[in-house]
């Protein structure tokens, strides 16, 4: 959380979702009864935890509330998830015609984007936070000064009540187990035979973890928050794939 005089909040605008649900989150600058005396504009990135459940395609942005004006009054620049490993959206806001906001309050935009299970039918029984956080905020006055801003975070609860999904057995011949997994994630096959090889892939696919032994065992304590892919092979040379998730 920033330190500063004024209010950049988030919010969205339900404390939980389930998967295809279309969900919103409202960016809000100052408050009424602490309105910014000078804004000219202001840029700012949303981070995002989990940015493995978020539809690429279906972000948009809606500016009709937003205290910029309408949408041919001020400059708006958006850089959606391009890389969706990143978890980023950046935004930059200011008016063409130079002139400040004077005691300004409100809304400055609204994203929304549908929740989905883009990871191959991975779908966890226990419910966990998608959550969402301000980065790299800059906002100035009309003559450059900056202003500094109190930053919140907020959290959309994704509950999985209607899965049917063991989450600790794979569809492809392996139990593991738990998932989601905080420090310590159990591997074995299921015909009990010999673990040849298992490697373990981040979302940017770089390898954070690989053994060329009977791994019954494996400690993810270190790793961050997010899905991983893991392969693993049997005695016969046979390749498995489970994908887990980190909390």
């Amino acid at each position: 959380m920033g330190g500063g005089d004024y209010n950049l909040s988030m919010e969205f605008d339900a404390s939980s979702a389930n998967y295809n649900d279309y969900v919103e989150l409202k960016i809000k600058i100052g408050e009424e009864n602490n309105p910014i005396p000078n804004l000219y504009g202001v840029a700012f990135s949303i981070k995002f935890n989990y940015p493995e459940v978020i539809k690429e395609s279906s972000i948009s942005v809606s500016y009709a509330n937003s205290i910029f004006g309408q949408t041919n009054d001020f400059l708006k620049i958006v850089k959606p998830l391009l890389n969706p490993s990143k978890g980023r959206i950046d935004f930059a806001l200011s008016r063409y015609d130079h002139l400040p906001l004077l005691d300004i309050s409100g809304e400055v935009l609204t994203i929304r984007f549908i929740i989905e299970d883009n990871i191959d039918g991975f779908v966890s029984q226990t419910d966990y936070n998608l959550n969402a956080q301000f980065e790299d905020v800059v906002c100035v006055e009309n003559w450059g000064n900056n202003i500094d801003l109190i930053q919140n975070q907020d959290n959309l609860t994704m509950t999985q009540t209607n899965s049917i999904w063991n989450p600790s057995i794979s569809d492809d011949g392996v139990n593991f187990y738990p998932n989601p997994v905080k420090d310590l994630l159990h591997i074995e096959l299921k015909d009990q035979s010999t673990i040849q090889k298992i490697k373990a892939y981040n979302s940017l696919g770089q390898i954070i973890f690989e053994s060329y032994e009977d791994v019954k065992e494996i400690s993810t304590k270190d790793w961050n928050e997010g899905i991983f892919l893991l392969e693993i092979w049997d005695y016969k040379d046979q390749k498995h794939l489970i994908k887990v998730l980190k909390q």
